[in-house]
């Protein structure tokens, strides 16, 4: 069995970790820190590695994977990332899985549920995430990143990765009901938002008394904290309604805000759920994590 790839010397764990490491520092001198004995050690282990393929892995002027470097780093990568997983599962009493997600996604769709999650895997240790869905995604794709919830028209590379619908995030206008009786209702938005800001200026139009951004924040449970506190108002999940009791805050849903609902999926790489056995652990989590209907 794989008489082939064994008939030659040169190939070992070891060196393909040392090509994965010149790979992400873009050259065997960044890869070593600047240790010249390890410098040899990974020029030699290279060497090796081309030796053993009988081809050139890396380019030294250009610091960067030949074709054929890139597909050796595209096979080898995942086969120890699922070895690393593997080793860290069987030498504890625990198995852990990583789940990455916004923000938004952890306060409102999993913490909210994550007992039930805990109770039907009770041997499994959660490792939580912040991440935005393009970094999820890349982390999914390099075997760094078990599980995410994302935007929908995030989940790219539909081949590798397996997306579970997981339903509809709406947004609503969040106010304090003690600033209805002011000339104007501070408001808290988000720092930067290409999809939020257009909603906002139209529905400040319409709004009595108008609405003037006075806060700008880097998320939405940053802005829900700042709402809590009855200082200003602000856009938020319909799913943190729960948070707000009437009469002291009033959610106010207008047509406007239909074009900020986003699509939420639960996206696993196929081939590490299959490496890893956790296709139960994906269904479970996506049934968990299912959004329920936003009145």
């Amino acid at each position: 069995m794989f008489d082939q790839l064994f008939s030659r010397q040169g190939i070992s764990l070891e060196r393909l970790k040392t090509l994965c490491e010149i790979a992400a520092a873009e050259g065997i001198a960044k890869a070593a820190g600047g240790d010249q004995s390890r410098q040899s050690q990974y020029s030699r282990q290279l060497k090796d590695l081309e030796t053993h393929f009988g081809t050139a892995l890396f380019n030294r002027q250009t610091k960067t994977l030949t074709e054929a470097g890139s597909r050796v780093l595209e096979a080898c990568k995942p086969f120890l990332t699922s070895l690393e997983k593997l080793s860290a599962d069987f030498s504890a009493a625990n198995q852990t899985v990583s789940i990455g997600a916004g923000q938004a996604a952890l306060d409102w769709v999993l913490f909210p549920r994550f007992a039930a999650l805990s109770n039907a895997f009770p041997r499994i240790v959660w490792s939580i995430r912040d991440f935005n869905s393009k970094d999820i995604t890349t982390r999914l794709l390099d075997y760094s990143l078990d599980f995410g919830i994302l935007r929908k028209e995030a989940c790219q590379n539909k081949d590798m990765l397996e997306c579970r619908e997981l339903g509809v995030m709406k947004f609503a206008l969040f106010v304090p009901s003690a600033l209805r009786h002011g000339t104007t209702i501070p408001v808290a938005a988000m720092a930067s938002s290409e999809q939020f800001t257009p909603a906002f200026a139209k529905i400040a139009e319409k709004f009595t008394p108008p609405l003037v951004v006075k806060l700008r924040c880097q998320s939405f449970p940053a802005i829900k904290t700042i709402v809590r506190t009855g200082q200003c108002a602000g856009m938020l999940p319909l799913l943190a309604a729960d948070g707000f009791a009437k009469p002291e805050f009033e959610i106010v849903k207008t047509p406007e805000f239909n074009t900020l609902a986003r699509n939420y999926v639960l996206a696993a790489n196929r081939k590490n759920m299959s490496m890893r056995d956790l296709e139960k652990v994906h269904n479970k989590l996506a049934a968990v994590c299912r959004m329920q209907h936003q009145d």
